[in-house]
Parts: C-alpha cells; structure tokens; sequence
C-alpha cells in the first residue's frame, strides 16, 4: 500500500520550499515581462486607445488591419459589420476575436514575442470590454 507521504514533516516543508522557488522565479519572471511592457514603444498602447475610442466596429477594423493573424483568415470584417446589429451574431464574433487575440496564444521566447504578447494583451482587454457591454 502506498504511503501519504502528505501527514510526514519533512516532506511538507521540502514542499513549500519548492513552492517559494517557484514563486520567487515566476514573479522575476513577471518582472522581466513588465520591464519589457514598460520600455515599448507607448505610441503602440495609444494608438490602441485611440482606436478603440473611436468605435466598436473602427476598432474591430483596426486590429483585422494592423495586426492580422495567419490564423484569422476565416474573420472578416464586413461580416462582423452585417451582424453588428444581430447581438448573438455579434458575440460570436467577439468570442471569435479574444480566442485568436489572447496573449496565452502568443510564445514568449524572445523580445519581440514578449512585446506581441503586451499589444495582444491590450487588444484582448478591449475587446472583452465590448464583450461585456453587448453581453449585459
């Protein structure tokens, strides 16, 4: 029978030994990330701003145009204008959007990775806030 190795001292503290290495790592790890957020190019996030200030479907536009993804082919944006109206259509859509924009998508093995993640990230953040105003 196997032993619960769970009730022994010594193998809960080597436990949460672990746990402090792991989370000690993970938040140099975030560190880097954030530095790297932080040292962008902010026009990037502004413009962003801007053009998810100017509207909905602008937005939607925008980031089909700017920052088109190999595996978005099937999304496009004339569609989503036609169900613009159509909420449940539209959701679709938007769902469709977050799932291709998510910044888990994204490898962060270089630079330039970490820095596609951050503007996906943003562009992920807008989109679920149309998501949750059309979801209400």
């Amino acid at each position: 029978m196997p032993r619960n190795l769970n009730n022994e001292k010594w193998f809960n503290d080597i436990a949460n030994i672990l746990q402090e290495l792991r989370d000690t790592k993970q938040q140099k790890e975030e560190e880097k990330d954030r530095e790297i957020k932080d040292n962008m190019d902010q026009e990037i996030f502004k413009e962003i701003d801007k053009e998810f200030n100017n509207g909905q479907l602008n937005f939607i536009n925008f980031i089909l145009t700017k920052y088109k993804l190999e595996n978005n082919a099937n999304i496009d944006y004339n569609t989503i204008k036609n169900n613009y109206l159509d909420k449940k259509k539209f959701i679709k859509h938007l769902k469709e959007l977050i799932k291709y924009y998510h910044p888990d998508k994204c490898p962060k093995n270089t630079k330039e990775e970490k820095e596609k993640y951050w503007i996906y990230h943003e562009i992920t953040s807008r989109l679920n806030r149309i998501y949750s105003e059309f979801k209400c």
